[in-house]
């Protein structure tokens, strides 16, 4: 078998990179961005790139136990393989990989089913749709995120600082061997990250990455996630996104640190290369089409809450301090969901605060895109700044997913077989064995034990 992208220029570039390599990871994500792969020896990696890696068709289903639903089109296939096929430029090596000792390459995958035809449950696959789409309409979108984490001791689970220390040179003194090392060993693949800084949280971190174009945005933070967590492992510290580990800290008891995962973003006209969200002639600098593309998040968020906020621990983070509760937006307000910049053409931009950290980065792109493109082609009209009254958003993820289910464009936009696997995952892997909202001490532990780790 051989697929229609990978032609003999793919694989010839492919092969070239792969050279310096020893070994060679295949992978991809599943929904809940969590990076899942089968690594070849080089001698391999010809036959693989051409044929692709076959893997458990069920695999992107899986919850973060590994635990996979049933699944109705993969039981009546008899729970066959899927196959993992290399995507054209995304190459790169991991020089954290193997303890330094073997020379470690990785491609991104999409999933196919053996028939040839893509899975398009596929969150790389949904993301290429979105981003296909805003180019037919002769635009880019240039992102970055705001990425969060805490940082825990391997063997006590507690947080690396115990203060609540953000921006504090001395508390960052004692991990600036750590953060630079992160950030020399990205840097060396293409991974260009901005700022790091401790957050308001024990051992919470957040690192900026440098705004890209499209499905770079996506890969670019997936890698940067996993590359966090792995050279952090190999620290013998876990790195997690989960959106909130504790109830409360030892220093400070009454106090509640959440992670997020803002999602800065432009969109650009590719033939003028101008940043259409600016106008100068207006008093807020804010082109018809930004209030357009503002306006279709807004009328989808309570939608795009399931897919930007998409685990039971999420609900804790909602209408937290400087979470957001209402579908609003302001200029330069952290109070709002939506944060408009608007400094100048090149600084004029999208905050948005509603993902959480556990958040899948391809998701987070797919889902804005789809709601902004609905907002220009139906021309919805922005309503007024720092509404205080604004729509409510889902307090849970129960709720979110129903409201998902109703949203014509969003499901019409992800496809039937995005959205079934997606809702099956979580009702029947999470939802059923977690119980969402419940403030026991046992409740947060069993949240604990499905995210903590791997998100």
């Amino acid at each position: 078998m051989s697929f229609p992208f990978n032609n003999l220029k793919d694989l010839e570039q492919l092969a070239i990179k792969a050279g310096g390599c020893e070994y060679i990871r295949f992978s991809f994500t599943d929904f809940n961005g969590i990076s899942r792969s089968k690594i070849i020896p080089r001698r391999h990696f010809a036959k693989f790139s051409r044929v692709g890696m076959g893997m458990y068709a069920g695999t992107m289903a899986a919850n973060p136990l590994s635990e996979v639903p049933a699944i109705p089109r993969v039981m009546e296939l008899g729970h066959p393989d899927a196959i993992l096929v290399p995507q054209p430029g995304t190459f790169h090596e991991l020089p954290w990989a193997a303890n330094g000792k073997y020379k470690m390459g990785e491609v991104l995958c999409e999933t196919y089913w053996n028939e040839n035809s893509p899975q398009e449950a596929c969150p790389r696959a949904v993301a290429g749709r979105q981003v296909a789409r805003l180019r037919e309409l002769g635009y880019k979108i240039m992102a970055a995120s705001e990425i969060e984490c805490q940082m825990l001791d391997e063997a006590t689970l507690e947080p690396v600082f115990p203060g609540q220390d953000a921006f504090v040179s001395n508390v960052m003194a004692n991990f600036e061997e750590l953060l630079c090392d992160i950030d020399s060993q990205l840097h060396s693949i293409g991974m260009d990250t901005e700022t790091f800084q401790t957050e308001y949280g024990p051992g919470m971190f957040e690192i900026t990455m440098n705004p890209v174009y499209d499905m770079d945005f996506a890969d670019n933070c997936f890698i940067i996630k996993q590359g966090i967590k792995e050279i952090c492992q190999n620290k013998k510290i876990i790195a997690t996104f989960m959106s909130a580990p504790f109830e409360h800290y030892k220093q400070h008891p009454d106090f509640h640190a959440f992670i997020g995962a803002h999602f800065n973003h432009s969109v650009w006209d590719i033939g003028t290369g101008k940043n259409i969200f600016y106008d100068g002639t207006k008093a807020n600098r804010l082109s018809d089409i930004a209030n357009y593309w503002i306006a279709g998040i807004l009328a989808h968020a309570p939608a795009l809450t399931a897919l930007q906020c998409p685990t039971v621990n999420c609900s804790r983070r909602m209408g937290q301090s400087w979470c957001p509760d209402k579908s609003n937006w302001g200029i330069g307000s952290r109070e709002s969901m939506l944060r408009v910049k608007n400094a100048s053409e090149s600084g004029t931009y999208i905050e948005n605060r509603l993902p959480s950290g556990a958040a899948n980065p391809y998701l987070i792109l797919a889902s804005t895109i789809a709601a902004g493109i609905d907002g220009i082609k139906n021309k919805i009209q922005l309503p007024k700044e720092a509404d205080p009254d604004g729509p409510a958003l889902p307090r849970s993820l129960d709720e979110s997913l129903k409201i998902l289910h109703e949203d014509t464009v969003i499901c019409e936009a992800f496809g039937q077989e995005f959205i079934e696997w997606f809702t099956i995952v979580k009702r029947d892997t999470e939802l059923a064995n977690l119980k969402e909202g419940d403030p026991s001490p046992e409740a947060r532990e069993a949240e604990r034990q499905m995210y903590l780790r791997l998100i």
